[in-house]
C-alpha cells in the first residue's frame, strides 16, 4: 500500500502543512533573507523554467495541480528575445 508522506511537516501538531500555510511560510523565509520575490513567482519562474526547456505542457499542467492548460498557459513567461528568436526560425 503506498502512503502519502509530507515533504514539510508542522512542528505544531504533526500534522502536513496546508497549502496557505506552506505559503504564508515561504513568503516569510523569503522576507527574512532579505529576498525580494514571493512563492507565486517562484511558481511561476518554476513553470516558466519548465517551459523553456520544452517539457510537455501537459505535465508542465500537472505538476502545476492545475485543472485546464489554458490556466497553465497564463503561467509561461515570453521573453522579447524568445519572440525575436522565433521569427528568426520562420
Amino acid at each position: 500500500m503506498h502512503h502519502k508522506t509530507a515533504l514539510i511537516q508542522s512542528q505544531k501538531r504533526s500534522q502536513h502543512f496546508s497549502s496557505n500555510s506552506l505559503v504564508q511560510l515561504v513568503n516569510r523565509i523569503f522576507k527574512a533573507a532579505g529576498v525580494d520575490t514571493s512563492s507565486h513567482a517562484m511558481r511561476r519562474q518554476f513553470i516558466t523554467n519548465l517551459a523553456n526547456i520544452a517539457v510537455n505542457p501537459h505535465v508542465i499542467q500537472k505538476l502545476a495541480n492545475h485543472s485546464s492548460l489554458n490556466h497553465t498557459m497564463k503561467y509561461i513567461d515570453v521573453r522579447d528575445h524568445q519572440l525575436a528568436a522565433a521569427v528568426e526560425l520562420a
